[in-house]
């Protein structure tokens, strides 16, 4: 009697899919919020990097380095030069971004073109990093937290070499 209830209940095909549902829906939910996190995690690297292009273009034609460094950070992080206005990525700062100026000896050697401007050239490097936060799902998996730098080098032509 007891074979032949197991039997019948184990051909029932009633409720199935709602048992199925309960064990693969867990899984499907963390996987897609893992896959948005990591979306997401892309994108604040790409809004970085980008932000750090655009602040070395601005300084590329700076004529007073000192006085536009503070502004070229400022349109790395936030897309302008003025003050008053949010950083692209949430939680980055201009305080996150350093900027430093380097003469380049113009040498040709056998690797290497001799490029235009005289015996050395100035090069700015701009260079960042960030905590990433995100939705948490990264997190989890990570032991530590994920931290993403970024760097951007462009040659400066406005200031005099």
């Amino acid at each position: 009697m007891i074979r032949a209830q197991f039997t019948r209940f184990l051909k029932c095909a009633r409720g199935l899919a709602t048992v199925e549902a309960a064990l693969i829906l867990p899984v499907f939910a963390t996987v897609s919020m893992a896959a948005a996190d990591t979306g997401m995690l892309i994108l604040n690297l790409h809004k970085i990097e980008s932000g750090l292009a655009a602040g070395g273009s601005y300084l590329s034609r700076s004529v007073d380095l000192d006085a536009d460094k503070p502004n070229a950070i400022r349109v790395a992080v936030t897309g302008y030069a003025t003050e008053g206005h949010a950083a692209t990525v949430d939680g980055w700062s201009t305080s996150d971004v350093t900027v430093t100026i380097q003469d380049v000896t113009n040498e040709t050697t056998q690797s290497s073109l001799k490029l235009r401007g005289g015996d050395t050239v100035k090069i700015a490097h701009l260079q960042t990093s960030y905590t990433y936060s995100g939705l948490g799902f990264l997190n989890m998996v990570s032991i530590n937290k994920i931290k993403l730098t970024a760097s951007h080098e462009e040659r400066l032509f406005g200031t005099p070499s």
